[in-house]
């Protein structure tokens, strides 16, 4: 989502769509919000969504909506285990390659159309077509036969794909791959309905956001509010709220002042600080959710954006240039503690930790002259470019800027983005210096280390490349043999924390406000759940 579920920022962004209000029917033809029921949960958005095409979800906060509509045929359970979910159950062949899926029956889209497995071939090939334009679904079902030609517009049908029967769907990879399912939680791998979207002339719109999820759109108004009523015919079973409301809640003090007088009920993705402000104060206390998340912050540098970043030793002075500690302890009021490596605390299979990142102003002098730029003479100025509204961020990037100054002689200029600026200057690859974050779609090391920083990855925004990384990555990513995948992801880690692709900098916690009057509210090491069991009853 993630997905990606990328961060890109400690707990928050903002997005910002075009102007104007618009309020339409979708699912079920329904309008207008959840008829003054009081049995509502009421959650903030903190970022306008980035849009509405679940193949196009570019992060974690759009996600946390689009997964209240639709969904895939996996999901991680509030246990951090993979669950069926559209897949009642599943057989992987002997040599791992071929995955048979036993589809749900009697599973209904909100119009009330039964889904079937042509349902999943037709989505998965619209989301990796060149059409759609997605940046992320072809590295969420990478792998499967076919897509290379799909995505590059050589071919309509995913090749690895067969529609068995109504209900079994049969998928083929190229190769083993051990985190096939939990890739399939993802929002760019979840089902969309053919005849809906075809109506809307192949784009997802308020008109179109028709899904198998617990929850159908009723109304949009951006910049306001989305609103979401139960779906009756849900195959779980009715949630136990009549309906969601997201008011859409951009300034952070706004949400929480409107979180304090009973206005919302859940404040999600809300800064460290303000927590670390009521927890010295012993305010709200019983309300706060710290949870851990496989998540890290990180300094970016693009290589071929700003040319002296291909120098690997530019890239060491710039780690052991940097006070990770006093980001730590001042940017986040000692609520994210420092990044051990490129893989974060609790993810299965990390192999050893990386040796430890020091603080080093020396060394990072000695470095930097060793690349040709003593005392930062010749170096050019640099523009750091991270998401504006955002205390933690900001503070952040106030300290990277001050130990790149002091300590390298480097002149740094920050550069707050609105978040649809940000995101889409990161996939262009036209940032220099940024600071990004990441946060796990599935629980496994392939999703940090070969998502991120294969030589061929879409994702792989600093633009590395080295040979014997791409090497451990793919090895460990085809092994079904969980020791040998932990050795090769724990050197390849180490890798980054001497090459520096980037330079880990935190783990952020999810920092939440949940009311009291909430009972079932659900979250995991991933993300927010759906409300289908949030009651105030």
């Amino acid at each position: 989502m993630a997905l990606n579920r990328r961060l890109a920022a400690a707990s928050a962004a903002v997005w910002v769509l075009a102007s104007g209000c618009t309020t339409g029917k979708s699912g079920g033809g329904q309008s207008g919000a959840n008829n003054g029921s009081e049995n509502v949960v009421r959650q903030v958005m903190v970022a306008e969504p980035a849009t509405l095409d679940p193949a196009l979800v570019p992060d974690i906060y759009t996600e946390q909506m689009v997964c209240h509509s639709f969904e895939g045929l996996t999901r991680f359970n509030e246990q951090n285990q993979i669950e069926p979910c559209l897949a009642e159950k599943w057989e992987i062949s002997p040599d791992g390659k071929t995955y048979t899926f036993h589809l749900r029956k009697g599973v209904k889209f909100h119009n009330g159309r039964v889904f079937e497995a042509a349902d999943v071939k037709y989505s998965w090939e619209r989301a990796i077509a060149p059409a759609t334009a997605s940046a992320q679904a072809s590295t969420y079902l990478d792998g499967i036969l076919g897509l290379k030609e799909v995505a590059d517009g050589k071919a309509k049908e995913l090749i690895g794909v067969k529609v068995i029967d109504a209900s079994t769907l049969q998928v083929t990879l190229n190769r083993p791959r051990a985190y096939f399912t939990g890739m399939l939680t993802m929002a760019q791998d979840y089902v969309v309905c053919k005849e809906a979207v075809d109506k809307t002339g192949g784009k997802v719109t308020i008109d179109s956001f028709v899904g198998t999820g617990p929850f159908k759109l009723t109304a949009y108004k951006p910049g306001q509010q989305l609103s979401f009523s139960a779906f009756a015919d849900y195959w779980g079973g009715k949630p136990a709220c009549d309906g969601v409301e997201m008011p859409i809640i951009l300034d952070k003090q706004t949400a929480y002042d409107n979180y304090q007088t009973g206005k919302v009920d859940v404040f999600p993705n809300m800064s460290g600080n303000k927590f670390a402000q009521d927890r010295d104060a012993g305010k709200l206390k019983d309300q706060y959710r710290l949870s851990p998340v496989c998540s890290f912050t990180y300094l970016g540098m693009e290589e071929n954006k700003q040319p002296a970043f291909k120098t690997v030793d530019v890239r060491r002075a710039f780690a052991y240039a940097i006070d990770r500690n006093e980001v730590a302890r001042i940017a986040y009021r000692g609520v994210a503690p420092v990044a051990t490596g490129a893989l974060p605390t609790g993810m299965p299979l990390a192999g050893p930790t990386p040796p430890t990142l020091n603080y080093n102003p020396e060394k990072a002098r000695q470095l930097l002259a060793a690349a040709g730029y003593p005392g930062g003479k010749g170096f050019p100025a640099l523009t750091l470019s991270f998401l504006q509204k955002d205390p933690d961020v900001e503070a952040a990037a106030t300290i990277l800027r001050r130990n790149l100054h002091d300590n390298l002689g480097i002149e740094v200029t920050l550069q707050a983005r609105e978040a649809g600026e940000f995101f889409k200057a990161e996939d262009k690859h036209e940032m220099e210096l940024w600071y990004g974050g990441w946060v796990a779609d599935y629980l496994d090391p392939q999703d940090f280390l070969s998502v991120l920083y294969l030589s061929d990855a879409g994702l792989n925004y600093p633009e590395f490349k080295n040979a014997e990384f791409d090497a451990l990555c793919n090895a460990a990513d085809s092994s079904s043999d969980p020791a040998k995948r932990a050795d090769l992801y724990g050197k390849a880690n180490a890798m980054v924390m001497d090459l520096f692709p980037v330079v880990p900098l935190v783990n952020t916690p999810r920092v939440s406000l949940v009311s009291p009057k909430l009972k079932g509210w659900r979250e995991n090491m991933l993300y927010l759940l759906p409300n289908t069991g949030t009651s105030k009853h």
